[in-house]
């Protein structure tokens, strides 16, 4: 159905909507015919109109999607995987299942086709064992070709034929390690399509974010709120709390259960002395939030988690423990069915009531 070849679809836990913008945002500064489809609420099917034999189509895909579609051979001109990290244990029998669903954006991709893997996550690192294509990687950590990685303060890509350093943190818009990664990620197949280090540099440079993942909403009283209702697993809290280093926070965490393991989350969040409260959001449905407080107790004293049964409530409470300078924080660490429709209408709901704050 769909008339172009030139699609670049992105896998992943954690990280897929922000690298699938980036990419967009990165294709539009160099003037390619570019869509964005797929996860992001635009079916394919809606925009096929739009898309003649030149476009390039971004396409932020989902595990349950890449399953929908398995059996007509998906092969990506293009495919990034982000990382992979427990989630959706929920809907996958383990996570072993879960792990082999993110691995089918390569499934049938040929040797003319390229991958772009996080090389520092364990997951994603085995895939040079299991697949004879060719490989992009991104990495923090390591110096690694061909691919995107960090050098120092600055930003690199290395293929065989050459290598260039490309930017700066400094010049980066996004704040957090998990960022860095996507930005590496994006840049890499950026390069890969032909598009100089110029272009990518000044679409990094005007890349406004994204609506929910460590969203500013605004300053009340000097006290920053930031929205990162997205973060649905631990690990993307973590990620969260990494990216304001120095900062006092007071944290908004809970709700639904993805059959997911707090125990080093709540070790960690313990050794964490950033954080002077936490707000614990109570629902009956909201299992992950009894095993967010048994994880808890274990590490912190009590009266430093507040629980709530609403977030109205919650963010008062957080207003009344913070003062000039700190950061009020919605990184829930778990779903959010019950007390909300989904993570968007958590957000939604947050950003109202923040802005409403007299």
């Amino acid at each position: 159905l769909c008339t172009s070849k030139n699609i670049i679809a992105v896998a992943g836990t954690k990280g897929k909507s922000t690298v699938s913008q980036l990419i967009y945002h990165i294709f539009k500064e160099a003037q390619k015919d570019t869509i964005l489809a797929g996860n992001i609420g635009i079916s394919v099917l809606d925009i096929l109109e739009k898309i003649n034999p030149q476009t390039w189509v971004i396409l932020e895909i989902s595990t349950w999607q890449m399953e929908g579609i398995k059996d007509r051979k998906f092969r990506p001109q293009t495919g990034v995987l982000t990382n992979i990290l427990p989630d959706h244990l929920d809907r996958y029998s383990n996570y072993k299942e879960y792990v082999r669903s993110e691995k089918l954006i390569f499934k049938h991709q040929g040797p003319n086709d390229n991958l772009v893997v996080n090389y520092d996550n364990e997951e994603t690192n085995k895939i040079k064992k299991e697949t004879g294509l060719p490989i992009y990687w991104f990495s923090t950590k390591e110096k690694i070709e061909p691919g995107c990685y960090l050098e120092n303060d600055k930003l690199a890509f290395q293929s065989k034929e050459y290598k260039i350093n490309f930017a700066k943190i400094s010049d980066l818009p996004l704040p957090g390690l998990h960022n860095l990664e996507n930005i590496l990620a994006a840049s890499a197949v950026g390069f890969i399509h032909n598009i100089s280090g110029e272009i990518i540099l000044k679409a990094l440079k005007s890349f406004p974010g994204i609506p929910y993942r460590l969203e500013l909403i605004g300053e009340f009283r000097g006290i920053k709120f930031y929205n990162d209702t997205c973060a649905t697993t631990p690990e993307a809290t973590l990620a969260a709390l990494e990216s304001f280093p120095g900062q006092t926070i007071i944290l908004i965490l809970g709700g639904k259960d993805k059959k997911l393991n707090y125990e080093n989350f709540g070790t960690a969040i313990g050794q964490n002395k950033r954080i002077k409260k936490i707000i614990l959001l109570q629902h009956p449905d909201y299992d992950a939030s009894s095993k967010i407080f048994s994880a808890l107790k274990k590490h912190l004293d009590s009266e430093k988690i507040i629980q709530t049964l609403n977030l109205k409530v919650g963010i008062e409470i957080a207003l009344q423990q913070a003062k000039a300078d700190d950061l009020i924080l919605l990184s829930p660490a778990a779903a959010s069915f019950g007390m909300f429709k989904n993570e968007f209408d958590r957000g939604d709901q947050f950003n109202k009531i923040v802005r409403n704050l007299k």
